[in-house]
């Protein structure tokens, strides 16, 4: 089998309401996902996502990537992403290009699980669970009626904890983490996450403040880059201290693990490399006693992708569920993820165990001008 094409496709959905901003962005009233298709003479196609800017990714994709892959064997995956990191290495050890790889690392695992007729889970490794339990994500910068009702919601549906967005400023988020936790009452977990927003100073100065509120863990509180102000939240907020989304590859996380910054690492596998990455990084998080929580803001796509790799994780904390209404998570995929409770189901067809959906694909599909 060898590779034909490498395709870089761009899905777009409008949202049913307007997702209010965090720390890292604006309010929203639609939301996108970058997909890469790698297609193969066996007639077999294999599906990957990256969480990147999709027209930077598309130029990437097919200027740089793509006639690195043509020809080539789907299943040699290792020396592919060697190929791939070490010729591309002078754009950068983390960012765009790396977050393309981890797409078509993925849909190259795509490919070889249906090759062999074995879901991806399988052929990483052991499998330490198929049901994969989460956490409700979201309660943006809506009003706060609007994160009530939503947190309210989540609760009712038997989620385990809910993670809300900070950084509005101490005052307000105070007022809103106390509000929230009234809705939900003592015993689902809240997370709070601040998406970098804070100094040190200013998020030890907030954890302080609702340290009577039974924090899950306070994720993100100053910049990714900041190491010496997590390690300072870490030694004075008085709970669990979250991160990493942004970060990539296993040198990337080797810092922020082993130099003691969190007691959570939350990789995402549509940034980090892609699965032998992200296995990698699993691996430096347990030789140093830290739990891993999956990062996922995506496609239904990558929530598959990331669930096969949540299956072999055996220091495995709740994994991200991101609840607000996107239709790309719920439309774009064929068949649609099973849920029981707060449990997701990792597919067990060959591969992703999923496709694209072609009526949703045609939908939701930015066609070039």
């Amino acid at each position: 089998m060898r590779i034909t094409g490498v395709r870089a496709l761009t899905f777009t959905s409008p949202l049913p309401r307007l997702m209010g901003g965090s720390g890292k962005s604006g309010p929203m009233w639609r939301r996108s996902a970058f997909i890469v298709q790698i297609e193969t003479d066996a007639g077999l196609t294999g599906l990957g996502e990256a969480l990147t800017l999709p027209d930077v990714a598309t130029v990437l994709v097919s200027r740089y990537l793509e006639p690195l892959l043509l020809g080539e064997d789907p299943c040699d995956i290792p020396r592919l992403w060697q190929k791939l990191w070490r010729r591309t290495g002078y754009h950068g050890g983390r960012g765009y290009m790396v977050e393309a790889i981890s797409a078509i690392e993925i849909a190259l695992w795509d490919l070889r699980g249906q090759a062999e007729g074995q879901p991806i889970c399988a052929l990483l490794g052991p499998i330490h669970q198929r049901e994969i339990a989460t956490y409700a994500a979201g309660l943006y910068w809506n009003t706060l009626p609007e994160i009530v009702a939503e947190a309210q919601a989540y609760a009712a549906e038997g989620f385990p904890a809910v993670k809300m967005k900070v950084g509005m400023g101490l005052d307000e988020d105070v007022r809103r983490i106390r509000a929230v936790r009234a809705a939900i009452g003592p015993s689902p977990g809240l997370m709070i996450d601040a998406n970098g927003a804070y100094t040190a100073a200013e998020a030890i100065e907030l954890a302080r403040r609702v340290a009577d509120q039974g924090i899950y863990w306070f994720e993100e509180p100053v910049a990714q880059e900041d190491l010496g102000g997590y390690r300072e939240v870490r030694a004075a907020a008085g709970c669990r201290i979250a991160g990493g989304e942004g970060e990539a590859t296993r040198w990337g996380f080797e810092p922020l693990i082993a130099g003691g910054c969190v007691d959570v690492v939350q990789p995402d596998l549509l940034r980090v490399g892609g699965y032998l990455e992200a296995q990698a990084v699993v691996a430096l998080a347990e030789a140093a006693g830290v739990r891993v929580a999956p990062h996922n803001w995506c496609s239904g796509v990558g929530l598959a992708a990331s669930l096969h790799w949540a299956a072999g994780v055996r220091s495995l904390e709740l994994v991200e569920y991101e609840r607000f209404p996107f239709p790309l998570r719920e439309e774009l995929i064929t068949p649609p993820l099973e849920r029981t409770g707060h449990h997701l189901h990792v597919p067990q067809a060959p591969g992703l165990g999923v496709t694209l959906d072609p009526v949703a694909a045609e939908r939701y599909l930015v066609r070039s001008e």
